[in-house]
């Protein structure tokens, strides 16, 4: 929606008492962001026209900095966000079904709002896991795994592209592997290989490389 005369002779006032906060005006952008998306409920083109000629930037500038963010919202959307969690661990305990469920429930699919605009999920198109265990006697194991994880889009208007950068949810393939050794009755030991091929990826935030993990374990 537009944003009128009326509401930006409102929201003007308080923009300038925001922007007196900082030393330097660019500094006030983020909390003006929030402004306009408080009464509209969105960053519209409005928005951001307003934004800039308050802080004396481009609209371009402006409108890169709310495409970064996944906080701001690019087009009206539901009043409930829903998102279901469905990594490996949580498609192991259910999240996948859970996500179909709450699809044919709501009647809508990923990044899609009901009706009466109330609902948005936001989860990837797939997400899959693949494991075994070779067990050649009762005193070893050896276990691999792999997850995979498609694009996710973390703004509702899919526009966050950009991939390797803080706030993006990188596609990701990740090979894991651990070596299970029973010592004795009492003691096992483990040692495993997380991220086997150090993919570097986001998930809002960098998660870890390739990580090396040692433990013991004694048993009463």
């Amino acid at each position: 929606m537009a944003l009128t005369d009326e509401a930006r002779a409102r929201l003007a006032p308080q923009a300038a008492e925001i922007i007196g906060r900082y030393p330097k005006t660019r500094s006030a952008l983020l909390p003006l962001l929030h402004l306009v998306q408080s009464e509209e409920g969105y960053v519209s083109r409005d928005g951001i026209t307003f934004c800039a000629s308050q802080l004396g930037l481009s609209e371009a500038d402006v409108t890169g900095v709310v495409s970064f963010y996944t906080m701001y919202k690019r087009r009206p959307i539901g009043e409930y966000h829903v998102g279901v969690c469905t990594t490996a661990l949580c498609a192991v305990m259910g999240g996948d079904a859970i996500f179909a469920d709450l699809q044919e429930h709501l009647g809508i699919g990923n990044d899609e709002t009901t009706a009466d605009g109330k609902r948005v999920p936001n989860v990837p198109d797939w997400r899959a896991k693949l494991g075994f265990t070779y067990r050649p006697d009762e005193n070893w194991a050896y276990t691999m795994a792999v997850r995979y994880s498609g694009k996710q889009f973390s703004t509702l208007d899919n526009t966050d592209v950009v991939s390797h950068v803080f706030g993006a949810f990188d596609y990701f393939t990740v090979v894991d592997m651990k070596i299970h050794y029973k010592a004795t009755e009492h003691f096992a030991f483990d040692f495993g290989i997380d991220n086997l091929l150090n993919q570097q990826y986001f998930l809002f935030h960098p998660f870890p490389g390739r990580t090396y993990v040692l433990a013991a374990k004694y048993t009463f």
